[in-house]
């Protein structure tokens, strides 16, 4: 029961940071910081609006979203394989 409580308290700021992050809270080209881009390359929530931005905003086909989702894909096998990984260890 304590680690859902510490958990439960950790993800509000985890998920909030992540959005920030990512470029859900305001567009990244108001962000003129290269370490704060590149961090943002990292974080799937990234991804996820550069598909969107392809598909909704520019305008492009289906084949502008296949990179995001490529990407997307290989992050959630990643993510997942640690996680199993660490799981299996506790």
């Amino acid at each position: 029961m304590h680690n859902f409580k510490r958990l439960q308290s950790i993800a509000p700021m985890v998920t909030v940071s992540a959005a920030m992050l990512g470029g859900l809270f305001w567009p990244l080209e108001v962000v003129h910081s290269k370490p704060l881009l590149a961090l943002a390359k990292v974080m799937p929530t990234f991804w996820g609006m550069e598909g969107l931005r392809a598909l909704v905003v520019l305008n492009k086909g289906l084949e502008a979203v296949l990179l995001p989702l490529a990407v997307l894909v290989l992050m959630t096998v990643l993510l997942m394989g640690i996680g199993i990984t660490l799981q299996e260890k506790t």
